[in-house]
């Protein structure tokens, strides 16, 4: 509010009045105290009724345009601070999260391995492999924490400068006599409301470049499927072709299973194997055996020619069987329901295929992961081929680890 001479004059002039009236009031007999119970209710009416015309002659004053400009200045001088000094935040943000992917990685690691690691007696070798992983996540850490400071720094500054600038720009004409001490304040409080709405990147840069990182990671797994699919979807290697056939035969007509650099592990094959045939594949390690199970199971589409077989009835056995969460029945009926199999069969089954010293634990919930041995997994994947009974099996080396 604006508070010129005219209204200090005003007021002048009043004070002046009610000294006036009470002087005369003593002339004319009246009490002598202004302040006698008679008077003192008329008194301070009139006193608030005249200080309230005074206050009518006031207005708003509207926040000066140089203040409003220096905010902008201010804020875009912050924001140019935080983009200089905090600029390698994102890639420090992102170094960090790997960092620790790894690190969860490696602890994966040697979960699964612990046993071979024991009978090899690696632990020297894995326990400094998990020390210079812990060291990275530390030095990754240290480096996000200094960014952090780094921020916290110039947001501190400019939140703690930003009261004093009104101040001082307001500063010649307060004491030029423009502008009363109110009116600066009121000019400072209208300074910080634009300058925090102009500051948003300054209180929002460490947020920000977090979420940036995260995205980043997300953006680059959407890039790796992209390629993927592109590369699929290519014709420069060509793709195996599956068709399903009506009868039980297993046909390779002109098939040519090739790397992901093009060379072929098989070349030309052209095979008919009828129902009830049985046929060994045999060769020296390398030479694509197992390469060749995944593209008759779908799994590997680079190369050329054509695979006939039958999918309903189709078990493939891989060297490695897997093991779901739960119970044994579960495993051993998996990828069906524990329900649909009726319980007569199941112990049958685990009895023919020797794992009958499991039957009094076969609804038992544990790791059966790391419970069965590699012998007792290739079994387990016997058990699940004699309830299935499937038309057609296809084994990746399934009796490695079976003595007899």
């Amino acid at each position: 509010m604006i508070e010129s001479s005219a209204v200090r004059d005003v007021k002048s002039e009043s004070l002046q009045d009610i000294i006036a009236e009470m002087t005369s009031g003593r002339e004319n007999g009246l009490p002598s105290s202004p302040f006698a119970p008679a008077d003192r209710k008329d008194l301070f009416t009139e006193f608030i009724s005249k200080q309230h015309n005074i206050a009518s002659f006031r207005a708003p004053r509207p926040m000066p345009g140089f203040l409003v400009i220096a905010a902008f200045i201010y804020a875009v001088l912050a924001s140019g601070s935080m983009i200089m000094i905090a600029r390698g935040f994102v890639a420090v943000s992102e170094n960090k999260n790997q960092a620790e992917a790894d690190y969860r990685y490696v602890f994966t690691r040697l979960r699964e391995n612990g046993e071979s690691i024991a009978m090899l007696g690696g632990e020297n070798e894995e326990r400094a492999g998990l020390d210079e992983a812990f060291t990275n996540v530390r030095k990754r850490w240290r480096e996000l924490m200094r960014q952090y400071i780094r921020t916290t720094v110039v947001s501190q500054a400019s939140n703690g400068g930003a009261p004093i600038v009104p101040i001082l720009l307001c500063a010649p004409k307060y004491v030029a006599g423009t502008m009363t001490l109110g009116e600066v304040m009121q000019a400072a409080s209208a300074f910080m409301i634009v300058q925090v709405a102009f500051n948003w990147l300054v209180d929002n840069y460490p947020r920000l470049a977090d979420w940036t990182a995260s995205a980043c990671r997300l953006a680059s797994l959407l890039v790796s499927l992209d390629r993927l699919e592109r590369a699929e979807g290519e014709e420069t290697m060509g793709r195996i072709v599956r068709q399903s056939a009506e009868d039980g035969a297993l046909r390779l007509r002109d098939l040519s299973v090739t790397l992901d650099d093009g060379s072929a592990v098989v070349n030309e094959a052209d095979i008919e194997i009828t129902a009830g045939e049985k046929v060994l594949v045999v060769g020296e390690s390398g030479t694509g055996k197992s390469t060749l199970v995944r593209a008759i199971a779908g799994l590997w589409p680079w190369g050329t020619g054509e695979i006939r077989i039958k999918f309903e009835g189709l078990l493939l056995m891989p060297q490695q069987p897997y093991v779901p969460l739960g119970t044994l029945r579960r495993a051993v009926t998996y990828p069906l329901s524990p329900d649909e199999v009726d319980d007569a069969l199941v112990r049958k089954t685990v009895e023919e295929v020797g794992l009958g010293h499991f039957l009094d634990r076969l609804d038992e919930d544990t790791g059966w992961e790391h419970v069965l041995s590699g012998g007792e997994k290739q079994r387990l994947a016997f058990a699940r081929a004699l309830i299935h009974r499937p038309i057609t099996i296809v084994m990746d080396e399934a009796t490695a680890a079976l003595i007899r």
